[in-house]
């Protein structure tokens, strides 16, 4: 039985769901993140075109001394650079959620993904850290709801993912029975 049928959904729609014998992976689609998708595109040009100003900056001032240019030209062109350096990474990192239970290492992970379906920095949680998982409507009807993962010894819960309220729940479902807890 596959992990539709058993998580009783036909067809996903906010989610992308994959199910193999070692892992269950999860998430949200990319045609629910069109905004953030130029939102990415703009942060990755802006920050280039810093570091090509730093760049530029420090070509017109390398044929002078360093007591002409000054100290402080210096550190704008530093500052300059390690901003587009900074607004450029953030622009890569991505939007979109992404979760992965990992049966055989017992690890869920949590992850963002960008426009290039690339991931950059991922978070590992040990099951046994894992204190319960719950999901957040917006409304008492809402059509979406976050799936949230509480960690022991962690203040706030920590969003995994987002999407249609029926197939959260079902991710829920099937999450807490192939962990071996119950979905409340």
């Amino acid at each position: 039985m596959g992990i539709s049928e058993q998580m009783g959904v036909n067809k996903w729609q906010s989610v992308m769901v994959e199910n193999s014998e070692f892992s269950l992976t999860a998430q949200e689609r990319a045609d629910r993140f069109r905004l953030e998708a130029l939102t990415e595109i703009t942060l990755r040009v802006f920050g280039i075109l810093m570091i090509a100003a730093a760049f530029l900056l420090w070509i017109l001032m390398s044929g002078q001394s360093v007591i002409e240019i000054g100290v402080s030209t210096g550190v704008m062109v530093a500052v300059l650079a390690a901003t587009g350096l900074v607004i450029f990474a953030y622009g890569t990192r991505g939007f979109r959620r992404q979760m992965r239970f990992d049966r055989k290492r017992g690890t869920l992970s949590m992850t963002k993904v960008n426009i290039n379906e690339q991931t950059r920095v991922e978070r590992s949680i040990p099951v046994e850290r894992i204190e319960s998982m719950f999901i957040h409507r917006q409304a008492k009807n809402a059509a979406t709801a976050s799936l949230f993962v509480r960690i022991r010894g962690v203040f706030s819960p920590v969003c995994a993912l987002s999407g249609d309220s029926d197939e959260i729940e079902a991710l829920h479902r099937g999450l807490c029975t192939q962990m071996g807890g119950t979905a409340a």
